[in-house]
């Protein structure tokens, strides 16, 4: 049994629940990876198909790889996956959902930010005491369709992370209130500090997540921390905590700094996290070959290609797999649920 997570996946509609969900399935071989986002696998009925939104949740069971498992050892545990409605009118089962699960994925479009109804999916799945895990996801329309720079983008994150928290506190607020009304022996200070510990989203809590479920890739600055520590021969607990925030790094001095006197430095998750995806993005728009070329060998990626591939439909399976390779979305998923 501890090795059984039931998840629920909530959002507003077109924020990007089925397609993560086929990112998912994709990684037990049910699906292709090339119809990540296109097949919508769990939106099977006719009219869910016809109107091109999920109406009812639906559940599948995937295999996922077990954390924390000694050197060597391959191990699984299993994941019931909801995938629920975001359209308001098919509220009903996201909470019929929420109630056989221990815990949620809240996927956020992060061109569109916070909508009404993720407010109200987050108000209840405080109200059913079920732990939250935060997505950014739709990250390569910033890049692609609003053309934000990596800084901006950066804001565009933090400012989303602010906004779901701003709603967080409301509503747990609320509930410790209840809690309270209900068991006046508790101790209002220490619910407050068991739900600040658990239930507000923080990067430096691994429970937030960026990606694009529809091109195959997300991580954490986590993940990205561990890639650069063993890259540069630094100790991975003391880099992680400088991946998100006001953090700089001289490379000269050797040095991680809270502020940029020179004014040219950028932070370390735009420059390490954010610049090398935009250069794969960038590569991609403009065909260039030879960048592309340069990115596979540096992340040292198996996979070829040509220019006659970028100029063809082929296009969207080479992002698609050229990002899976490097930043798999169903490993930092299943990583997050655990």
């Amino acid at each position: 049994p501890e090795r059984i997570y039931n998840v629920c996946i909530i959002a507003h509609v077109d924020h990007g629940k089925t397609s993560l969900t086929d990112a998912l399935l994709s990684s037990n071989s049910i699906i292709s990876r090339k119809m990540t986002g296109k097949l919508k696998y769990l939106d099977f009925r006719e009219d869910e198909q016809e109107r091109e939104i999920t109406m009812k949740s639906s559940s599948i069971a995937l295999l996922a790889p077990l954390l924390n498992t000694p050197e060597g050892v391959k191990d699984y545990c299993l994941v019931n996956l909801i995938d629920s409605p975001g359209h308001v009118d098919f509220a009903f089962e996201v909470v019929s959902g929420l109630r056989i699960c221990d815990g949620a994925v809240v996927v956020v479009d992060v061109v569109e930010g916070i909508a009404s109804q993720t407010i109200n999916l987050m108000r209840k799945a405080v109200d059913e005491d079920i732990k939250c895990v935060l997505l950014l996801n739709k990250i390569d329309r910033l890049i692609n369709i609003v053309s934000f720079s990596p800084e901006e983008v950066y804001v565009q994150l933090n400012s989303i992370i602010e906004t779901a928290n701003a709603s967080m506190d409301i509503f747990i607020r609320a509930r410790i209130q209840k809690l309270i009304d209900e068991d006046p022996s508790l101790d209002k200070e220490a619910l407050e500090e068991k739900y600040e510990l658990t239930d507000y989203f923080s990067v430096h809590k691994d429970n937030v997540a960026f990606g694009s479920a529809v091109d195959g890739w997300g991580f954490r600055p986590s993940d990205m921390a561990r890639i650069y520590a063993a890259k540069w021969k630094m100790k991975y607990e003391a880099l992680k905590q400088f991946f998100w925030g006001e953090y700089y790094l001289n490379f000269k001095e050797k040095k991680i700094k809270t502020k940029d006197e020179s004014g040219k430095l950028k932070t370390i998750f735009v420059q390490y996290a954010l610049e090398p995806i935009f250069t794969v993005y960038r590569a991609l728009r403009d065909n260039d070959v030879e960048m592309l070329e340069k990115v596979i060998k540096a992340l040292n990626i198996n996979i070829k290609f040509d220019e006659k591939m970028l100029r063809s439909q082929q296009k969207q399976n080479l992002v698609v797999e050229l990002f899976y390779q490097w930043l798999p979305i169903d490993k930092v998923i299943f990583s997050v649920i655990q």
